[in-house]
């Protein structure tokens, strides 16, 4: 009886080592270099860190040093380019001049909350819904003027990250 129970022991070990063996290893979300989804995958710029994966169609990343960008790429299946651009208006988002990136144009917003937090969002068309990204400055000593500079900048360095499927 013994016998019989310690090989099932080690039958029942070797069931589960290779099982083990054969799921997919998950790479830590701080250490995703790329994150992909059903429509876009978008690889992490450097000096920036994956804060999550891919859920649904959105994902955040942010940037390790002042002002502490975040950054929230999304496709929005049920909202038009013109709705986008309609939102943001109605919401004090203030138009700033379009960019383009790796041939696609995109409107970009801003808006500045209570004299220090500040936000940019771009956007895209994507089949019939829209491609957006948010950019978020977190705590910072540093200026509103400097913030405003560096995010303006992250904009076209994030967007330059993402290829569409």
């Amino acid at each position: 009886m013994k016998k019989l129970l310690l090989c099932f022991a080690f039958l029942a070990a070797g069931v589960m080592t290779s099982w083990a063996q054969a799921q997919p290893k998950l790479v830590p979300i701080d250490q995703q270099k790329e994150i992909s989804g059903k429509y876009y995958t978008v690889k992490i710029p450097e000096g920036w860190t994956a804060r999550s994966r891919m859920v649904s169609n959105s994902c955040t990343f942010s940037m390790n040093e002042s002002p502490y960008l975040t950054a929230s790429p999304n496709v929005i299946t049920y909202e038009s380019l013109d709705e986008f651009k309609k939102n943001c208006e109605g919401k004090d988002y203030k138009a700033l001049d379009n960019i383009t990136v790796n041939k696609r144009e995109y409107v970009v917003y801003e808006l500045l909350e209570d004299g220090k937090y500040y936000k940019i969002q771009a956007a895209t068309a994507v089949g019939d819904g829209t491609f957006q990204l948010q950019l978020m400055a977190g705590n910072s000593s540093l200026s509103t003027e400097k913030v405003k500079e560096i995010i303006e900048a992250s904009v076209k360095t994030v967007l330059e990250k993402v290829t569409f499927k």
